[in-house]
C-alpha cells in the first residue's frame, strides 16, 4: 500500500531477500550492513513518488469532541479517540483504503494513492457509510460521539512534502480542501459528497441532494449530496448497458456452440471469456444467460470481490447459497436446512448429510469441522456433479482474477474432475489472472480460453451513435470518442454519457471513470514497465526503443516493452520514422493521456528536454523530417526559442508541400508561442493568412493567387 519495496537486497551480490531477513541466503552477508557498505546495488528505502492523481479525499471527523474533551480528563480523552480512530481505520483498510494521517480528532483517508484502483470513489463513500453505521453500533466506544464526514474526489499531487530531513508523502490540492469543507458543512452522522463523487458513484449509491452550501475561502457555492445507502449492486459491479450488444456476434456463437456440444455429448467443459477491463466480457456471459435461459436451463453465478470479501470460498460460497436460495438475512439453523433440503432432492451419489456438513463449511455456515481441505473439495465437486445429473446447468465465476488462490483451485479441480454430465463451466476474467496463477488453464481436459480484443472501428462508431441517439454531436466529438476510447466498450459508453451530459470536454481531459481504470491497469504492472510507460508518454503517442534506452539507461527497455506488448498496453509498428530504430505505438490514445497526465509538469519538462537534445544529436541530418515533433519537444520543454525555430521550418516544408491545413497548424503554435511585441509576429500571421486564403481557394476550385503578389500591408496584425 505504502509503495516501499517486498524485498531487501543484498548489498554484496545482489540476491533479493524477504525485508525481516538479517542476512542473505546466497552469501551470507549481513544486508542492512552489507547494503550500507557495498559498492554498487539497489536502495533498501523506497524512492518518494512524486505524481498527478485522480482520487477520493475522506475526511471524518468526531462531532462534539471539543465541548466533550473540556471537562474529561485527558488520559481519557486519548484512550476513546484511540478506540475510535483503530474501528474507522479497521473500515477504511478494508475497504482498500489508506490513513494518511490523524488529525487530534479525525481522519483523513485516502483511496486511488498510493494504488489506483478503478472504483476508489465508491469504495470511499461505501467505507463512510460503514463509519457511521459502526459509529452508531459501537456507541461506547465512541463516547455517545457522532461522525461527520465529507468525500470529494479530483486530481491532487500525491508527493513528500515538507524540510528535506523530515519530509512526509502525503496529498495537496483543492480536492483536499473541498473535502474538508464538505465534512465541516455535513451534518451529525451523515456523509456529504462533493460532484466529482456523486457522478463516480451515482449508479452505486443512493444520494439526496442538498441546498448548495457557502464555505470559507470560496465565493461560488458548493453542491453536495448526501449519501443514504448502498445500492443492491456488489462492490465494484457496474450495471451493463441496455443498448444491443455490437461486433460480438461470433464470440456468442462460440458460447452457444460449446453448450450445445455440453448438451449433446452430456460432457462438462470449462469456458473463460479474457480481457481487459470494459472490454465486455460481462455483457457478453449476460446476452448467453439469456439465451440458454430462454430454453429453461439454470445459470448459477458467483462473483470475486475486489474487496470485503466475507468467505474464504468467495464466489463459489456465493453460487452454493444461490442454487440452496439462502439468504444473508436468514440464520444459521434456517440456512442449513435449506442446503440439506436441497441436496436431498438431488440425484446424490455418496454421503449426503457430510456433503451437507462439508458445504456449510464452505459456505461459512458453521458446524461439523472436516479433515481437511480434500474433503470440501470434493463436497464441491459431487454438488456440482448432481446439479448436472438432475439437468444441464451453467455455473459461472465472475471476475476470477480477484479470487483468492482457493477458489482457483477449486475451479481446476471442478474443471479436472467433474466427469459425465452436461455442465458448462463459464467463467470471466481480466488477463492479470495469469499474474498470480501463470499456468492456469493448462491441462486441463476440456478447456477453452476465449479472448475479446477491441471492437472495429466500425462497431465502436456504431455503438457510439447507439448511445448518442437523438444528439447533436459534431463530426470532431465522434471522432475523438473514437480516439479516446480506442474500441473499449465501457470506454466508450463513459465517455458518450459525458458528452450527452455536457460535463466533460473530451478535447481537453477524459472522465474520471477512464482515468481511473486505466490508472489501476498501470498500478498493476511491475515497476520496470510501468517506468517506461511513463516515459513513452513523453515521447508520443508513438514512441522509439531508442529513446526509451536513453531515459531509462538502467532498465532492461527490450524486455520490458515485450511485457507491455503481451499485456496490450503498446503495439509494435511495421514501419518507423527513425531509420533502425523500433518504433511502438499506445494501444489507443488514452493510456498514452493518463500515462503523461500522471507525471508532475516539472518531470515533464527535463524528460522532453532530454528527448529533443537526443533527437538533435542522434539524428542531425533529419531536422525537416523531425521539426515538427522536436518542436513539441522544446515547446513542452519551455523553450519557446527553440519551439519557434523547429514549429517555422515545419510550416515552410508544410506549405512549399501545399499541405495548407497542417502549415497552418504550426503558424498557429508559433503565434501562441511569440510575445505580443515580437516583430516576426507580423510576418507569421501573414504567411497563416496567405496559407488560409489558399485553403479557401481549394475548396472553391479556384487556382491560387501567387503568394508574391501580396503585399505585407494587406493583412492587419
Amino acid at each position: 500500500m505504502c509503495g516501499s519495496p517486498l524485498t531487501v537486497a543484498c548489498g554484496r551480490c545482489g540476491t533479493p531477500a524477504p525485508p525481516d531477513a538479517r542476512f542473505c541466503g546466497s552469501c551470507g552477508a549481513e544486508l542492512h550492513a552489507s547494503a550500507a557498505t557495498a559498492d554498487a546495488g539497489p536502495a533498501v528505502a523506497a524512492v518518494p513518488r512524486e505524481e498527478r492523481r485522480v482520487a477520493t479525499v475522506v475526511f471524518a471527523d468526531l462531532s462534539g469532541f471539543t465541548s466533550m474533551s473540556t471537562n474529561t480528563d485527558p488520559e481519557e480523552v486519548r484512550a476513546l479517540v484511540d478506540r475510535c480512530m483503530s474501528l474507522l481505520t479497521e473500515i477504511i483498510e478494508r475497504f482498500g483504503g489508506t490513513v494518511d494521517k490523524y488529525i487530534g480528532d479525525a481522519v483523513l483517508a485516502l483511496w486511488g494513492v498510493p494504488v489506483a484502483c478503478e472504483d476508489h470513489a465508491e469504495r470511499a463513500v461505501r467505507a463512510a457509510l460503514e463509519m457511521q453505521r459502526c459509529a452508531l453500533e459501537h456507541t461506547i466506544e465512541f463516547g455517545g460521539l457522532t461522525l461527520r464526514i465529507g468525500v470529494n474526489t479530483g486530481e491532487l499531487m500525491f508527493a513528500p512534502v515538507g524540510p528535506e530531513h523530515q519530509r512526509q508523502q502525503t496529498v495537496i490540492g483543492d480536492v483536499v480542501n473541498i473535502a474538508s469543507r464538505l465534512q465541516t458543512s455535513a451534518p451529525r452522522g451523515g456523509v456529504l459528497v462533493g460532484e466529482e463523487t456523486w457522478r463516480a458513484t451515482r449508479r452505486a449509491i443512493r444520494y439526496e441532494q442538498v441546498e448548495p452550501f457557502t464555505v470559507k475561502g470560496r465565493d461560488a457555492p458548493l453542491d453536495g449530496w448526501l449519501a443514504l445507502e448502498a445500492l443492491a449492486a456488489a462492490p465494484g459491479e457496474r450495471p451493463l448497458s441496455d443498448v444491443p450488444m455490437v461486433g460480438r456476434d461470433r464470440e456468442l456463437d462460440v458460447l452457444i456452440q460449446t453448450w450445445e456440444r455440453v448438451v449433446a455429448e452430456r460432457r462438462p467443459h470449462t469456458l473463460v471469456v479474457f480481457g481487459a477491463p470494459g472490454i465486455g466480457k460481462s455483457r457478453l456471459c449476460r446476452e448467453f444467460r439469456a439465451h440458454v435461459e430462454a430454453e429453461g436451463v439454470p445459470v448459477f453465478r458467483g462473483r470475486s470481490l475486489p474487496y470485503g470479501e466475507s468467505s474464504a470460498y468467495g464466489a463459489f460460497a456465493e453460487l452454493v447459497k444461490e442454487i440452496a436460495e439462502i439468504f444473508d438475512t436468514d440464520d444459521e439453523a434456517d440456512a442449513r436446512a435449506k442446503l440439506e433440503r436441497r441436496l436431498e432432492s438431488l440425484p446424490w451419489s455418496g454421503d449426503a448429510a457430510a456433503a451437507a456438513a462439508a458445504l456449510s463449511q464452505i459456505t461459512g455456515l458453521g458446524y461439523g469441522a472436516p479433515d481437511n481441505r480434500a474433503v470440501l473439495f470434493d463436497a464441491a465437486q459431487r454438488f456440482v456433479e448432481a446439479l448436472g445429473a438432475e439437468q444441464p446447468v451453467v455455473i459461472g465465476f465472475e471476475d476470477l482474477h480477484w479470487a483468492d488462490r482457493t477458489v482457483l483451485d477449486l475451479v481446476e479441480q471442478l474443471a479436472t474432475r467433474v466427469r459425465d454430465v452436461p455442465v458448462l463451466v463459464l467463467a470471466s476474467s481480466r488477463p492479470e489472472l495469469f499474474d498470480q496463477r501463470p499456468g492456469f488453464g493448462g491441462g486441463l481436459p476440456a478447456y477453452t480460453a476465449l479472448t475479446l480484443d477491441t471492437l472495429t472501428d466500425t462497431d465502436a462508431d456504431e455503438l457510439t451513435r447507439e448511445l448518442l441517439r437523438g444528439q447533436a454531436v459534431s463530426p470532431r466529438v465522434l471522432e475523438r470518442i473514437g480516439e479516446a476510447a480506442g474500441g473499449n466498450p465501457l470506454f466508450i459508453e463513459e465517455l458518450s454519457t459525458s458528452v450527452a451530459e455536457g460535463t466533460t470536454d473530451l478535447t481537453r481531459v477524459l472522465p474520471g471513470s477512464v482515468v481511473s481504470i486505466i490508472a489501476a491497469r498501470f498500478d498493476a504492472l511491475p515497476d520496470r514497465e510501468r517506468r517506461l510507460l511513463f516515459d513513452a508518454s513523453v515521447i508520443g503517442r508513438t514512441f522509439w526503443r531508442s529513446l526509451l534506452e536513453m531515459l531509462d539507461s538502467d532498465a532492461d527497455v527490450g524486455a520490458a516493452l515485450a511485457e507491455l506488448e503481451t499485456r496490450e498496453f503498446i503495439r509494435r509498428d511495421r514501419m518507423s520514422l527513425l531509420e533502425g530504430d523500433d518504433a511502438y505505438s499506445f494501444r489507443h490514445i488514452s493510456l498514452r493521456e493518463v500515462a503523461y497526465n500522471t507525471l508532475p509538469k516539472s518531470e515533464r519538462r527535463t524528460r522532453h528536454a532530454a528527448v529533443a537534445h537526443f533527437l538533435e544529436a542522434s539524428h542531425p541530418n533529419s531536422s525537416v523530417a523531425l521539426a515538427p515533433m522536436l518542436g513539441s519537444h522544446w515547446r513542452e520543454a519551455g523553450d519557446a526559442t527553440r519551439a519557434i525555430e523547429y514549429f517555422s521550418r515545419a510550416a515552410e516544408q508544410a506549405d512549399q508541400a501545399w499541405a495548407k491545413h497542417e502549415a497552418v497548424d504550426f503558424y498557429n503554435q508559433i503565434v501562441d508561442l511569440l510575445p505580443a511585441e515580437d516583430p516576426q509576429l507580423r510576418r507569421v500571421k501573414m504567411r497563416r493568412a496567405l496559407a488560409m486564403q489558399a485553403i479557401n481557394h481549394i475548396r472553391s476550385g479556384d487556382v491560387p493567387a501567387p503568394t508574391t503578389s501580396v503585399e505585407p500591408a494587406d493583412f492587419p496584425n
